[in-house]
């Protein structure tokens, strides 16, 4: 018994005593298992906003770096964001409005898709947007997703009163071929109450609301739905997808609540991608 004991606990010793490097090693290709690639564009109003080209390449480093390290550490997804060689700097409809307006904020008075679509000039309605940029993309292995510095807007309508509003959505998830996209709104500069910036040409360190929008829109690809219509009174309040997701603390930190951790947790070997 003595003998047995002994060589139970030589074994677990010589487990420990296995190099970080090899653990780490089974680490990195659980990660690798669970890839999701996502093919980033952006909108000129994103270079126009923020500098070309080496200052607004480090900007959305920065941004994808923050976004792919919170996926890897909490839940050992590897979300591999791809910058196409060629054409990532797309003109989108969104684009096209701003720089047909006096006001770089400025929203289309459209309501609806239909009237996004025949309007001049080309509306900021985010559905039409992604119809627009993604309508001749095949799926190649993976997500899309475009960031434009253009403000979007959406119609809303009020399940409880059946009105319809326009609305300003800082991202969303659809468009052609079934939900495969994401467009999101890199609108960080309208924070003011949070930034004291007066140029953001060059500028890579103000990233939290671009970043936590970006995390948001991925999160549903795990099955995690927003639920910031309704308090709660818990830690679901205090979540990237809850009520006050656009409070600064909670969004720098990329908070999530216990919910919907789980349902990423539970569903994070939905995706396998080739990460070449």
């Amino acid at each position: 018994m003595k003998k047995r004991i002994k060589a139970l606990m030589l074994a677990v010793c010589l487990i420990a005593a296995l190099p970080s490097s090899l653990r780490g090693n089974d680490m990195e290709a659980e990660a690798a298992a669970r890839t999701v690639k996502i093919w980033v564009t952006h909108g000129t109003t994103s270079t126009a906003k923020y500098g070309v080209p080496t200052a607004f390449i480090a900007r959305y480093n920065r941004v994808t770096t923050k976004v792919k390290s919170y996926y890897s550490a909490r839940f050992g997804i590897n979300i591999n964001f791809v910058k196409p060689t060629t054409n990532y700097v797309r003109n989108g409809p969104a684009d096209t409005c701003r720089f047909n307006s006096v006001n770089f904020n400025t929203l289309c008075t459209c309501r609806d898709k239909a009237t996004c679509i025949t309007t001049t000039p080309h509306c900021t309605n985010a559905q039409h947007n992604l119809d627009e940029l993604f309508s001749n993309i095949p799926n190649s292995g993976g997500y899309f997703l475009h960031i434009t510095a253009a403000r979007l807007c959406l119609a809303y309508t009020n399940p409880a009163t059946n009105v319809t509003s326009h609305e300003e959505v800082y991202g969303l998830r659809g468009g052609w071929a079934g939900y495969d996209h994401m467009i999101v709104q890199d609108y960080d500069y309208t924070k003011t109450d949070e930034y004291t910036v007066t140029n953001w040409l060059g500028n890579s360190t103000e990233i939290t609301y671009v970043a936590k929008t970006i995390a948001h829109e991925i999160g549903h690809l795990y099955g995690v739905e927003d639920h910031y219509n309704t308090t709660y009174g818990t830690d679901k309040d205090s979540c990237i997808w809850g009520k006050y997701k656009d409070v600064y603390t909670v969004a720098d930190t990329l908070r999530i609540c216990s919910d919907c951790s789980a349902t990423i947790y539970q569903n994070r070997d939905r995706f396998n991608h080739s990460d070449s």
